[in-house]
């Protein structure tokens, strides 16, 4: 059983209660029991009489730091018998007293408290075992069933609202959320008239595929016709890439799409989280709210675009974690349990390092003012939200909104008290009270002991736009599984949506086929892959000490997807290909539904952008890998230097374009990734990791390296 508590009782202070004083109890006050004090002992029996207890409660005598009761004059110790000795029974507790007096009189009178057992290591017991196929679809089906207004596409495992009524729907823009599952109920559970219109999945922790995501562009495109997409997701890399790769494609399709990019977290300063930006937090949960509220208000496409921009440009939140959550199914390998009493201060959604580990914890109030501190903060590295004075109180033009979240683990008891605390700190040291205050779970990290704190400044959302009445937005009514946890739809509802019959949406064949493939392709690909399979073991080793040790595996899948998809080896029947254009294609269809993450999206990226290099007929061939890398500029901040894939592929592609011979540029990649040694992240999760993995070569640039060796040889 997990002990992860919020007010643990070896983090109260030195000397085990020094801080009793500080929550305003004085010496005179009994002071509570040391957490390892014995529970009732009855030493009685039928022939000891009188019957004595040691019992729980302050020591006979109090004064801070000592207990003076001689053995000979303890209370509870029977007299002796007129021969001078004690019945047995008697002399046994007596020894029992000793024992216990002499424990009391080391422990007060050296000042140390009582040692208290260490946590156990994450909760890592769970119903499903690991042979258990994805738990993501039973759940959306479990939210379709509770939920009689909702409709699932299990194709893109997208959560969307039936069709609406013809006059509601008049003006209502649809807006689109989602982001990987274990955050329940994050994002599906806020799909509801008034909120969200539709939620996508991806796997536990994983981004949805761009695929799913173009498919929930689409499907919203046809209940919603004429009036564009509004996607919302938080700011992580993978989210980054796939939903906006889905854009792009929903944009060639026709449809008008506009993003916005949460990024609230507030953990690292702009030093470290300059190129990335900052992590997406809880306080989407109220921007989800915010914009589902505006466009059924009647906002624009244009209009709510803004309005999300505004909103998180000017909201904060701050994370911590009692110890890593644990995913169903998996060894804990990668994150390690929190030793002891520690926490880590600024934890992100998937157990990602923050601002600092603190050895031993901290008390609920330091716990609130360190968090608050670093919410409010007005130096440049950390002054991510400023307040105006008129902005910290109700007003007309709006006012704070607090948001006190918990991540899975934390009982409603100790997140209702810590939302206490949090007030009151708000109030007396910072002079802010809020005009709305929630609390409660609304974006977990599975079975994660943490909480988070959100504040958005409406005021300042007002000064930008004075017409947005922020506070009205989330006054709106609106019947929801998770906003206000409760719902009154009634159980019949309008006609499913063409969605309803879960058949997945036909992909459009590439206009040309490309380049012929070269003969020896088929042993050039598996060379590759074979490679690939072969670093794994070390591409693991290396991701483990500079990510979450999943990017060996991951490249694994690629390249087995690659020789099953390609060459029909294994299970796969293969796919006969006309052109170089067609299979670079279907290449990325294989990496992105193989891989997944970050890694998968980006190659996915680059072998579409080099299926379409590579049917353009008007320019040499030659040039179409540097022109798919230039294409992939355009959706990330990576570039050499950055340590991720790009090192691997950029010295490959400018050797090719400048006509040197593909071993040659083969090489060139592989001296990029092994120059990844000595660079520190910039971009992906090892930015969050101590040393940013300097020391090891990136995994993913090492994948890409030996890959493109290998396919040069098999040449």
């Amino acid at each position: 059983m997990p002990h992860a508590r919020l007010s643990r009782p070896g983090a109260l202070g030195e000397g085990g209660w020094g801080r009793w004083q500080a929550r305003g109890h004085s010496e005179s006050e009994a002071r509570p029991p040391p957490p390892s004090a014995l529970a009732p002992l009855d030493v009685s029996s039928a022939s000891c009489t009188p019957t004595a207890h040691l019992r729980r409660g302050p020591p006979a005598r109090a004064r801070a730091g000592a207990l003076h009761l001689p053995y000979g004059q303890h209370p509870s110790l029977p007299r002796r018998s007129a021969n001078g000795m004690q019945p047995r029974c008697l002399r046994d507790r007596a020894v029992a007293v000793v024992v216990v007096v002499v424990v009391v009189l080391v422990v007060e009178c050296c000042c140390l408290p009582l040692p208290l057992p260490s946590p156990p290591a994450m909760s890592t017991k769970h119903i499903y075992p690991p042979t258990h196929p994805s738990l993501v679809l039973p759940t959306l089906r479990a939210l379709l069933l509770t939920n009689p207004h909702l409709a699932l596409h299990a194709p893109s495992k997208t959560i969307l609202l039936r069709t609406p009524p013809a006059a509601a729907a008049a003006a209502a823009v649809p807006v689109l959320c989602g982001g990987g599952s274990g955050h329940e109920p994050f994002a599906a559970g806020y799909v509801a008239p008034g909120l969200l219109t539709a939620a996508v999945s991806g796997e536990v922790f994983a981004s949805p595929s761009a695929r799913q995501v173009s498919d929930a562009i689409a499907l919203l495109a046809a209940q919603y016709p004429a009036r564009g997409v509004l996607v919302l997701h938080n700011n992580y890399t993978g989210d980054c890439l796939h939903f906006g790769i889905g854009a792009e494609m929903a944009r060639a399709a026709g449809i008008d799409v506009q993003t916005v990019v949460q990024s609230d977290d507030v953990s690292l300063p702009r030093a470290r989280s300059a190129k990335v930006g900052r992590r997406g937090l809880a306080g989407i949960v109220l921007t989800c709210k915010i914009l589902g509220a505006a466009s059924s208000a009647g906002l624009s496409l244009a209009e709510l675009k803004t309005l999300g921009d505004t909103v998180n440009r000017y909201t904060a939140t701050i994370g911590t974690g009692l110890d890593h959550c644990h995913l169903p199914g998996t060894a804990p390998s990668a994150w390690e349990p929190l030793n002891g009493n520690d926490l880590e201060l600024g934890m992100g959604m998937h157990n990602e390092p923050g601002v600092r580990l603190v050895r031993g914890g901290m008390g609920s109030a330091e716990l609130a003012r360190e968090m608050l501190a670093l919410l409010l903060a007005d130096d440049a590295e950390r002054g991510f939200l400023r307040w105006e004075e008129a902005d910290k109180t109700p007003s007309g033009s709006g006012g704070p909104v607090l948001l006190v979240n918990n991540l899975g683990g934390i009982s409603n008891l100790e997140l209702s008290a810590f939302c206490s605390e949090v007030l009151d700190q708000l109030a007396h040291a910072h002079a802010l009270r809020p005009a709305r205050v929630y609390a409660g779970t609304y974006l977990t990290s599975l079975n994660s002991p943490g909480l988070s704190i959100t504040l958005l400044n409406t005021a300042a959302v007002h000064r930008a736009l004075p017409a947005a009445g922020v506070l009205d937005l989330l006054d709106s009514p609106v019947d929801c599984p998770a906003w206000a946890g409760a719902t009154t739809f009634p159980t019949c509802a309008p006609d499913d949506p063409p969605a309803r019959q879960g058949e997945p949406i036909d992909e459009p064949e590439l206009l040309a086929p490309g380049p012929a493939l070269p003969a020896t392709f088929a042993r050039q690909l598996r060379t590759a892959c074979e490679a690939v399979i072969s670093a794994e073991r070390e591409m693991t080793e290396w991701d483990t000490v500079a990510g979450d040790g999943d990017c060996g595996l991951t490249f694994e899948r690629g390249a087995r997807a690659l020789l099953e998809g390609l060459l029909g080896e294994g299970k796969g029947k293969g796919k006969v290909l006309a052109g170089s254009a067609l299979a670079a294609a279907e290449a990325a269809r294989l990496l992105e539904s193989s891989m997944g993450g970050t890694s998968g999206a980006i190659l996915a990226l680059y072998c579409t952008a080099l299926s379409s290099a590579l049917a353009d007929r008007e320019r040499p061939a030659h040039t179409a890998p540097q022109r798919a890398l230039d294409a992939l500029y355009q959706y990330t901040p990576a570039r050499p230097g950055s340590r991720t894939i790009v090192d691997a592929l950029a010295p490959f592609c400018a050797a090719l374009a400048e006509g040197k011979g593909l071993l040659e540029a083969a090489k060139a990649g592989m001296d990029g990734a092994r120059g990844t040694r000595a660079m520190r992240a910039r971009l992906g999760r090892a930015t969050y990791v101590a040393g940013g993995g300097e020391g090891v070569p990136d995994p993913g640039a090492w994948g890409v390296g030996v890959g493109l060796v290998g396919w040069a040889e098999g040449a």
